[in-house]
């Protein structure tokens, strides 16, 4: 037995329940029917009232024992289906009106409609959250947020649609438990000092048009994001900040108030348009990372050396032409890329780096490598591509732990034999040099998975690739 409401929406019969199918798909079968609705109460829904709050009027041991309910009220399966039939004819012909069914069908079928293209349900589904959101009814809001029907909503639409009940006067538990991924745009709708504001430790306005106002309310934050907005000089941000992202904010200066933030760990500043680093920034001694990329950078000031419990310094693709000396005081640096700036030189400093395990120093305009790099015993990643070396220092053979070294397009005529001491080597980049053989040394290295060859003016290649077939037969090499 089945029943076909409109060309998207099939009821069928099958083992004795009813099954609903869209677009021939099944997709939820009917569970049960709220019996015993007086003429009144069905009376209320011309009130504004749904099916969602005259049920919570009614016996939920029908919903318990479903199966036992068609016995007990002599429903047969073939007219269960008839009632169930009809109700959906209903809601079609009253333009998928959710107060006629049950929240729990009501939207995930509205939603899957809209989804397949059903023109109707496209243009009713927000106005139906809209309209049960404001209604009032606890259990909806509540089915409705959990459900993630909100997240078509504008940031505007967000707001007017929180203002237009009463949820802001509800138990703060509930605001909060209930509006986590919606709190941005809400958050100068909510009452200062309230218990929401104190439990909001991360915060992204990547969506927002400007800052909130109450921002510095939030005294438990610790990770803010601000993206893509025009950040205020004057900005005050909570003291709790344990991690700060300023991305794409057109900034070309660090702004006044991240110089106070002394529980600071973790500074990104990406995509903007600074020219230089504050000294202030060696204010900042529980910094333990800072992202400063694709900026405008010409220099480092001294008091960076100050930030001694600094692990990570990211400062490629800037304006930077030295590297200073202070480097050398930063022991606990683990990853340091100074990639596309224009660095000549490394300072001897770079070699009391000795927790190093990345080190970035591609595109730049590098002729030569200080003897100090051999002492950088955790390297584990060593990336010189793209620069202007003519030879590597024979202490490149006391990196241990190296296991990928980068050294495209240079212009390095030798490699030396000490390279034959890096038992960890894995990957091996030489291609678009000018080496006229391939050392020996090469063919010590048992751990090598990949080498890189193309574009130098090796004459002894062929020979090289069968002697490797034998000797490493898990190598791959790209000519």
């Amino acid at each position: 037995m089945e029943y076909k409401i409109n060309k998207h929406l099939l009821l069928k019969l099958e083992n004795k329940k009813t099954n609903i199918y869209v677009d021939g798909q099944l997709f939820k079968q009917c569970h049960f029917l709220l019996l015993n609705i007086s003429v009144h109460e069905l009376a209320n829904i011309e009130r504004g009232r749904s099916i969602d709050e005259i049920s919570e009027t009614l016996n939920k041991s029908m919903e318990r024992n479903n199966d036992n309910i068609s016995s007990k009220y002599n429903i047969t399966p073939e007219q269960e289906f008839q009632a169930h039939c009809s109700n959906l004819q209903a809601w079609v012909e009253n333009g998928y009106d959710t107060r006629l069914l049950h929240r729990n069908l009501a939207f995930p079928l509205l939603k899957r409609l809209a989804d397949i293209g059903d023109s109707l349900a496209k243009n009713e589904f927000k106005n139906q959250v809209a309209q049960r959101f404001s209604s009032g009814s606890a259990s909806v809001i509540r089915f409705l947020i959990e459900g993630k029907y909100l997240d078509k909503f504008t940031d505007e639409e967000l707001v007017t649609l929180f203002n237009s009940t009463d949820f802001f006067n509800c138990d703060d538990d509930l605001i909060n438990n209930l509006t986590k991924g919606y709190i941005t745009p809400l958050l100068d709708f909510i009452e200062p000092g309230s218990s929401i504001l104190l439990s909001i430790n991360k915060l992204n306005l990547g969506r927002m048009n400007k800052v909130p106002r109450s921002i510095n309310e939030l005294l438990n934050l610790k990770e803010l994001t601000i993206t893509n907005i025009g950040i205020p000089q004057d900005l005050k941000v909570p003291l709790s900040l344990h991690k700060l992202t300023l991305d794409n904010n057109s900034l070309t200066r660090f702004p006044a108030f991240v110089e106070e933030l002394c529980f600071l760990k973790d500074l990104i500043i990406s995509s903007n348009n600074l020219t230089r680093i504050p000294d202030s920034i060696g204010n900042l001694d529980s910094l333990e990372a800072l992202f400063l990329p694709q900026n405008s950078l010409v220099s480092i000031p001294k008091s960076l050396g100050n930030l001694r419990s600094l692990e990570y310094l990211i400062l490629n693709n800037n304006k930077l032409q030295s590297i200073p000396v202070l480097i050398g005081t930063l022991k606990f640096l683990k990853s340091l890329s100074f990639s596309n700036n224009r660095l000549a030189n490394l300072p001897k400093t770079i070699g009391d780096l000795h927790s190093l395990f990345y080190l970035d120093l591609g595109t730049n305009k590098l002729t030569s490598l200080p003897e100090s790099i051999g002492n950088l015993h955790s390297l584990e990643a060593l990336f010189l591509a793209d620069n202007m070396l003519t030879s590597i220092p024979d202490s490149i053979g006391n990196l241990r732990s190296l296991k990928r070294l980068k050294l495209t397009n240079n212009r390095l005529t030798s490699i030396p034999d000490s390279i034959r001491k890096l038992k960890f080597l894995q990957e091996l980049y030489l291609s678009n040099n000018r080496l006229t053989n391939i050392p020996d040394s090469i063919r010590k290295l048992k751990s090598l998975q990949e080498l890189y060859l193309s574009n130098n003016r090796l004459s002894n290649i062929q020979e090289f690739i069968e002697n490797m077939k034998f000797l490493n037969p898990k190598l791959k090499i790209y000519l």
